[in-house]
This record gives structure tokens, C-alpha cells and sequence, in this order.
């Protein structure tokens, strides 16, 4: 068995571990998974494949959380890692797409030292307006012509245009309209890709009868549309894993090794200043919706020890 394939199955493995037991992902992932080997490393090869030095890449993230309507740490980071990753190998400008709630997190985020990213990234709001979406889309895709399209951890519309949450709460108008870049990326051939970890976000729509069958939710909501949570929206790539971040960062692994690099872009330090910033911020969990330095219920340490994982699969594998 090729090298390859066999740090692509360790990786799919470490970020699909289910530390907290929600009991969904194990099915999300073998349903995505299909035939391929991994599906971290075909993501891997397809930006490889797709991308060139100095392109436009796009990035989507961020969700808000009630009460407090604050941004949830699940997405951002994972953006912000996988956009370092992007820039350092391959010299690219990234522009990351989210609500104007999250953009100031993401801005604070992307001066830290640990990051240095402020002048290798941008951060953009986008509509809430469906009426003027496709027409923005369409309006960005023509200015940036971007080689790569990637969702993390962001909603995407039902079949009946309504966006919820993992409590199958109707959420549609506070998030962005972003399933229209995507449909225009289609059109224009750009590469899509979508990380998530629920069966809401951009890219469960290549899984919906198994989002629909397995997760809560999934088929009934507990909004008038009585559609489910499962969303609509396909993307040519879809990674599941038990925590976006950690999609974004297996992801980022990935290409590190396909270009034959060492993952230098992440540590455990970068982690835990990325989620002590968060919080400090206002951030919040988005299973606990508490402001605390954790992802999803899962505190700091054990997101450090996913990264080290990571980092020393590829290690060995380029030895």
C-alpha cells in the first residue's frame, strides 16, 4: 500500500475520533468516504492539481450562536490555519468570506504574532439577503477569480432555502447567503470543497439521505419548514471529521505532505493562544455555547493532541 494512502486513512482516522459521542460521524464519514481511500488526501491532491503560485483562494466560515449571538470557535480557526498553510507553500491570497460578526474575530485572530497572517489574507462580510446574492457571487467570482472554493463549518440551506442550527432552529437570518458562490463556482468550474462535522454545512448535501437517516434533525426540524437540518448544497470534495477545525487541519497536513513539507504551520502554542484569543474575544463553544477556550465540548488539551498527531503522521511518512 502507498505511503500516501496510508497517511491519508491515519489522518481520516485521528480527525473522525468522536471524543465527545455525539454518535453521528462515524456514519457521515464511511457515507462520504464511498470508494476513495481518504478523503483528506483526495482533497489534498485536488488543490494541487487545481491550484497555481499567487492564485485567490476562498475560504467561507463562521456561525453564531445563541443567545449571545457570538461566533463559535469551531471554523475560524480551522480557516485561518488552512489559509497559513495555503500561503506558506504556495504563496497564496486568501479571502475569507463570513457575517460581519465573525469578521472581527477573524481580524484579531489574524495579527497575532503566532499567525502573522494580516498582509497574506482578507476578510469579508457577505449578504443576508437572498435577493442580492447571486448577483454578489457572481460579482466576486468575476473580481477574485479564485482556483479553490472551501467551506468550514459554515450552514448551508435545506431544500426548502432555510438554514439551522445542530438543534434544528431556523438560523437563516443571521447567516449569510453563501450557497449561491458555490452554485456560481460550479458554473465557472472552481474547485469546492466542504469541511463540517454536523450534516448542516456546505458540502452534507453529497451525504443528505445520510445526514437525513442518522443525524438529529436531520429529516424534521423543529422550525414551520419541517424540512431538517440536512442541507441542499454540494461541493466537488466533502471532508468529515468530528470537529471542522480538525477537517481543516487534516487537510492542512495533507498538502504539507503531497508537497513534500514537514505540517509547520500548527502547534499546540498556536492552538491554545488561538482559543485563549477567541475567548477573550467573546467567542463561545458551540455545543456548551459557553465563552471558554474549547471546541465543540472539547477542551484545549485534547485539540493539541489531535495537531501532534497529525504532525507526526507526516513526520514519518516523509522519513
Amino acid at each position: 500500500m502507498r505511503i500516501e494512502t496510508v497517511l491519508g486513512k491515519n489522518i481520516d482516522k485521528t480527525i473522525t475520533i468522536d471524543v465527545i459521542g455525539r454518535g453521528v460521524i462515524n456514519d457521515l464519514y464511511e457515507a462520504a468516504r464511498g470508494h476513495s481511500a481518504s478523503l483528506t488526501i483526495d482533497a489534498g491532491n485536488a488543490i494541487i492539481d487545481k491550484i497555481s503560485y499567487g492564485d485567490n483562494v476562498l475560504i467561507t466560515t463562521g456561525f453564531l450562536i445563541p443567545p449571545t449571538m457570538k461566533p463559535e470557535t469551531d471554523g475560524p480557526i480551522g480557516a485561518l490555519i488552512l489559509s497559513k498553510t495555503l500561503n506558506s507553500i504556495f504563496g497564496v491570497k486568501t479571502h475569507i468570506i463570513t457575517e460581519r460578526e465573525v469578521l472581527n474575530l477573524l481580524l484579531r485572530l489574524s495579527k497575532l504574532k503566532c499567525l502573522m497572517m494580516s498582509e497574506s489574507i482578507d476578510i469579508l462580510p457577505f449578504t443576508l439577503d437572498e435577493k442580492v446574492a447571486v448577483n454578489d457571487s457572481m460579482k466576486l467570482i468575476e473580481e477574485l477569480n479564485p482556483s479553490i472554493l472551501i467551506a468550514i463549518e459554515k450552514v448551508g440551506r435545506n431544500s426548502k432555502g432555510v438554514y439551522h442550527n445542530m438543534r434544528g432552529i431556523d438560523v437563516s437570518n443571521m447567516s449569510i447567503k453563501i450557497d449561491h458562490l458555490f452554485h456560481v463556482a460550479k458554473e465557472e468550474d472552481i474547485t469546492t470543497i466542504g469541511i463540517g462535522d454536523g450534516g448542516n454545512e456546505i458540502g452534507m448535501g453529497n451525504i443528505k439521505e445520510t445526514v437525513k437517516k442518522n443525524v438529529p434533525f436531520g429529516a424534521v426540524c423543529n422550525c414551520s419548514c419541517g424540512s431538517g437540518i440536512a442541507t441542499d448544497t454540494k461541493t466537488d470534495f466533502l471532508i468529515t471529521s468530528a470537529v471542522s477545525n480538525w477537517g481543516a487541519y487534516g487537510l492542512s497536513a495533507c498538502i504539507s505532505y503531497l508537497t513534500n513539507n514537514n505540517f509547520e504551520t500548527h502547534n499546540e502554542d498556536i492552538e491554545r493562544t488561538l482559543l485563549l484569543e477567541a475567548a477573550k474575544f467573546g467567542a463561545v463553544d458551540g455545543v456548551t455555547a459557553q465563552n471558554t477556550p474549547s471546541v465543540d465540548g472539547i477542551n484545549v488539551n485534547i485539540n493539541s493532541c489531535i495537531i501532534n498527531i497529525l504532525k507526526t503522521l507526516v513526520m514519518n511518512a516523509l522519513l
